[in-house]
């Protein structure tokens, strides 16, 4: 182990931390956990996955892992604290696929893009003008009539 940080001190890493981190993983385990296990912060972890590629993909192999056994621990449960914190952990584990949030895209005729066009207010007339204002001062949280 050759590696060094800047400040010349030798790195802990370790290339058979690629192998371990994705069976500490898979058992469900977070890579915080695998911080704690194998004694250094996550920073480090994360310095790890930058300076090293192989170990970059471990971590990825072992999320995916991860994932897979918290899935699987939720489908063979029927206890409802134990499904609800199984669910809880995947949301946070796998992000992309367990989230509550909803995306909605709206588009124009045919799918495409949704036209506008834009307002000239000097071709206003005086009242569409203090209506605009006065639409513009409500937006802002201020009650004050137009002039």
């Amino acid at each position: 182990m050759t590696d060094k940080h800047p400040g010349g001190r030798p790195s802990k890493y370790d290339p058979a931390y690629c192998e371990q981190v994705i069976d500490f993983m898979a058992l469900g385990y977070s890579l915080t956990a695998f911080a704690g296990e194998i004694g250094v912060t996550v920073q480090t972890l994360h310095n790890w996955r930058a300076e090293h590629p192989a170990f970059f993909d471990a971590v990825r192999v072992g999320q995916a892992k991860r994932v897979r056994k918290l899935e699987t621990d939720l489908l063979e449960t029927d206890v409802g604290a134990r499904v609800t914190s199984r669910i809880f952990a995947l949301k946070n584990a796998g992000p992309d696929e367990w989230r509550d949030k909803q995306q909605h895209e709206l588009s124009g005729p045919n799918g495409g893009p949704i036209e506008t066009t834009g307002m000239d207010v000097r071709n206003l007339s005086k009242e569409e003008r203090a209506a605009l204002k006065a639409l513009l001062l409500k937006a802002k949280g201020n009650q004050e009539e137009p002039e």
